[in-house]
């Protein structure tokens, strides 16, 4: 069935692909016809990809994420849920062409260097039904950290924009900064309630294959959720809006990739691995 996942790896690229090229299109030069196929290009992508996922878990026999680029092919996944969220809550498509972009880059990346083992060759862990909570509910969150961050790079931009009257196209088809600045702070609330709905799928799982010892990643993921509730907490309660934010989530973005960089490199892996 190898050329079956293949086939449809290719059919989902392909489809990553266009849907980007058609939103670049639309944010340079918008008309209806271009709006219709933004519309139906990001929802048939997104089905595509979970019938994709479908498909992996019933010719593998396990669950459909258990190795990074398995795991980068769901986020790509997740940049796509979450942001066609925001758009139609915020009824405006001109970010589309960055997160799709950086979700079609997700995706042609796992489509290279993925491998995907049968369940036999697999810890019996990745196999459970709370691995596969757990993988479901992880890359919609970090999906909506680094939306928060590209929204925050482009409310940043834009603001450097108006103070230097550079009034280009980039500042005329994107948001008003009030209304970003809104769309950013949601993609970080979106985000911190996807980790904090994970915490007690991480208990369970720490209880059931790790003996009740929490390893390093256990401990990396617990820190990403309290720097990021915090910045949901200052973006509500402290007045942490529109600049401040922003610089809060790129700079909590940094933290979180270096952490997990730095456990790549000294392969730190769960203790169940």
């Amino acid at each position: 069935m190898d050329w079956l996942i293949k086939t449809c790896e290719i059919i989902l690229v392909v489809l990553y692909i266009t849907s980007t090229i058609v939103y670049v299109r639309d944010f340079l030069k918008s008309t209806d016809r271009t709006e219709l196929a933004c519309s139906l290009l990001i929802r048939a992508t997104l089905v595509c990809h979970i019938a994709y996922l479908v498909l992996l878990a019933v010719t593998t026999s396990r669950n459909p994420v258990v190795n990074f680029y398995e795991f980068l092919s769901t986020l790509a996944l997740g940049l796509l849920a979450v942001y066609l969220y925001l758009e139609i809550r915020f009824k405006n498509r001109s970010l589309g062409p960055l997160v799709l972009g950086f979700a079609t880059v997700a995706k042609v990346v796992s489509v290279i260097f993925s491998t995907h083992p049968m369940g036999t060759e697999i810890e019996p862990v990745l196999k459970s039904g709370w691995f596969l909570l757990h993988q479901v509910i992880l890359p919609l969150g970090f999906a909506s950290l680094l939306i928060s961050a590209i929204f925050s790079t482009m409310y940043l931009v834009l603001q450097r924009s108006l103070k230097r009257k550079q009034f280009d196209i980039f500042f005329k088809r994107f948001l008003p900064l009030a209304t970003l600045g809104e769309m950013n702070y949601q993609a970080l609330l979106t985000g911190v309630i996807l980790l904090f709905l994970n915490i007690p799928v991480a208990f369970i799982m720490v209880y059931r294959f790790n003996n009740g010892a929490w390893d390093f990643q256990y401990c990396m993921f617990f820190t990403y959720f309290v720097v990021y509730f915090a910045g949901v907490l200052l973006g509500k309660y402290a007045g942490w809006q529109g600049q401040r934010l922003a610089y809060y989530s790129l700079f909590s973005l940094l933290l979180m990739v270096m952490a997990t960089f730095a456990a790549k490199v000294y392969t730190i892996r769960h203790d169940w691995f």
